[in-house]
C-alpha cells in the first residue's frame, strides 16, 4: 500500500511542475519574474497556512532558478525539457542567473545559535565546487575560515569545523565578534556569487514550526548579518503562526505583525491549489455519490492541501467495499438501503473528522458536534439521492412544488445526526426513507473505524 501524498523529493517537484498538478505554474513563472527584476537586498515573506503547499511552491521554484543557471550542474535532457514547461509562464532567456539555496529552520532549530547552521547550509548547498577556479575556491574558504577564527582560533577545515561548531557554540557571545563578522559573512557570501550568479536566493522554510527563539533569532540575525544588494532572502510561512511565536518570545501584549515589518519587505498570500487538476490526477471523480462526498467534505471543512492528501487516502481504503454493500444479501432490504446511504454521504464526513480533528471525532460520535454533520449535509444538498432518500414522498426541500411538506435541510440534518450519534438513541428511527437502528449504528461505526472487513488494503497503489 503506497501513500498518495506527495513528498517534496525531486522527481515529484519536477513531475508537479511538468503536470502542473497544483495549478500554480502561472503563479510560478510570476514569482520567477519579480525574482529576476530585483536590484537590492529584498525579503519575501510567502504567506499560507500549514499544509498549503508552500514547500513544494518554493522546491519548484528553486529548481526553476537551478534550471536557468547554466553554473549548476543538471542532466541536459531534463534541463531542456524543465525549460521547456518555464517557457509557457516566463521568458526563460530573460532570468538572470540565480543561485538558489533551501534552509529547512526547523532541522535546525536544536542548534544554539542558527547563524553557523545557516552557513554551514550554504557551504554543504555547494554540490558544485569543483567547478570553482583555483582561486575562487581558495578565496571562499579563506572568507569561511576568518568566520569561523572569530570563534575558535586556529581551527581546522571549514566545513568539518561548522558543522560541529554551530551544535555547540553561539557565536555571538562575545561583543568583538559583532565588530566585524558583518563584513567577513558578506565577503563570504560574495565569494560564493564571484563565478555562479549575479544574484544568491535563500529560502528559509518552516520557520513558524521552530521554537520561538530559535524564530525571533534567526529573523534578527538574517536582518543584521545578512542584508547585501546580491541577496533575496525568501521565507515560506504561516505569518499568523510566526505571529504566535514572535508574541509567545516577547509577550503577548506584543505587536508582532509590526515586529515582522520590520523583516519582510513584501507579503505574497499564495493562493489555494487548483483542486481539479489534483483529482483528476489521482482519480478523484465528482460524478459518484462517494468521491461527491469527499469533495463536499474537503471544502466544507476548508482543508489544506496536506490534509487533502492524508483525508483522500483514507478515504480510499474503504470506497470500493462501499460500492458493494447493496448487493449484501445477509442483511435485510432497510439495513442495506440505510448504511449504502450513510457509506455513501455520512462515512467520508466521520472519517473526515478523525483526519483533520481527531480530537473532536469521540465527541462527534458521542452526539456533540451536530454542527460539522449539519453543515456538510447542507452543502451535500444539491444531489438529488440525498433529497430522495432524507424525505417521505409527502416532504420536499423546495417550496416550489406544491402539495408537500417543507422541510427545513438544516433540521433534518440534525434530526440524522442525532439519530445516528444521539446518546439516548437505542430505539429504531425513521428519518425520510432511512431506517436507522443499533444495528446500523454499530455497523456505521466498523465501517468507518479501517480495521474492519470493509477495508480493502490491497487496492492502495
Amino acid at each position: 500500500m503506497k501513500k498518495l501524498e506527495l513528498s517534496p523529493t525531486d522527481d515529484n517537484i519536477i513531475a508537479t511542475l511538468k503536470e502542473n498538478i497544483f495549478g500554480r505554474n502561472t503563479e510560478l513563472g510570476y514569482f520567477l519574474e519579480l525574482l529576476n527584476h530585483f536590484e537590492d537586498a529584498y525579503s519575501i515573506a510567502i504567506d499560507g497556512k500549514w499544509g498549503s503547499g508552500k514547500t513544494f511552491f518554493v522546491k519548484q521554484a528553486k529548481l526553476a532558478l537551478e534550471t536557468c543557471n547554466v553554473s549548476i550542474s543538471m542532466d541536459g535532457e531534463q534541463r531542456t525539457s524543465i525549460k521547456e514547461m518555464l517557457s509557457s509562464v516566463i521568458k526563460v532567456g530573460e532570468l538572470q542567473p540565480q543561485y538558489p539555496i533551501y534552509y529547512d529552520a526547523w532541522e535546525h532549530d536544536s542548534d544554539i545559535d542558527p547563524i553557523l547552521s545557516l552557513i554551514y547550509s550554504i557551504i554543504e548547498a555547494y554540490d558544485y565546487f569543483e567547478t570553482f577556479g583555483i582561486e575562487s575556491k581558495n578565496a571562499l574558504f579563506d572568507v569561511g575560515q576568518k568566520i569561523i577564527d572569530k570563534v575558535v582560533p586556529g581551527s581546522g577545515a571549514v566545513v568539518s569545523a561548522l558543522s560541529e561548531l554551530f551544535k555547540t557554540s553561539n557565536i555571538l557571545d562575545g561583543q568583538k565578534n559583532k565588530e566585524t563578522l558583518q563584513g567577513d559573512i558578506q565577503d563570504f557570501l560574495h565569494s560564493l556569487m564571484n563565478e555562479n550568479g549575479n544574484r544568491l536566493v535563500i529560502f528559509i522554510d518552516e520557520l513558524d514550526r521552530c521554537r520561538p527563539d530559535f524564530a525571533v533569532k534567526l529573523l534578527e540575525r538574517i536582518k543584521h548579518y545578512f542584508v547585501d544588494e546580491q541577496i533575496t532572502f525568501v521565507f515560506s510561512v504561516n505569518l499568523e503562526e510566526l505571529s504566535n511565536s514572535v508574541r509567545h518570545f516577547y509577550g503577548e501584549s506584543f505587536n508582532a505583525g509590526r515586529y515582522l515589518g520590520r523583516f519582510f519587505d513584501l507579503i505574497i498570500k499564495l493562493h489555494p491549489v487548483n483542486l481539479d487538476n489534483y483529482y483528476n490526477k489521482i482519480g478523484l471523480g465528482d460524478y459518484y455519490y462517494y468521491d461527491y462526498t469527499i469533495r463536499t467534505v474537503i471544502s466544507s471543512f476548508h482543508l489544506e492541501l496536506r490534509d487533502i492528501i492524508r483525508f483522500i487516502s483514507v478515504s480510499q481504503l474503504i470506497k470500493d467495499t462501499i460500492k458493494k454493500i447493496p448487493n449484501m444479501i445477509h442483511w435485510d432490504m432497510d439495513q442495506r438501503d440505510t448504511l449504502t446511504f450513510c457509506g455513501f454521504f455520512v462515512v467520508p464526513i466521520m472519517v473526515g473528522i478523525n483526519i483533520v480533528q481527531p480530537e473532536l471525532y469521540g465527541k462527534f460520535i458521542r452526539g456533540g458536534e451536530e454542527h460539522l454533520f449539519v453543515t456538510t449535509i447542507k452543502n451535500l444538498n444539491q444531489h438529488d439521492m440525498l433529497g430522495t432518500i432524507l424525505l417521505s414522498n409527502k416532504e420536499t426541500f423546495l417550496p416550489t412544488e406544491t402539495g408537500k411538506k417543507i422541510i427545513d435541510i438544516e433540521k433534518r440534518a440534525d434530526s440524522l445526526y442525532q439519530a445516528l450519534f444521539g446518546s439516548e438513541n437505542e430505539d429504531e428511527i425513521v428519518i425520510g426513507k432511512l431506517t436507522i437502528n443499533q444495528g446500523v449504528r454499530n455497523k456505521l461505526l466498523e465501517i468507518s473505524s479501517l480495521l474492519s472487513n470493509f477495508t480493502n488494503f490491497e487496492k492502495q497503489e
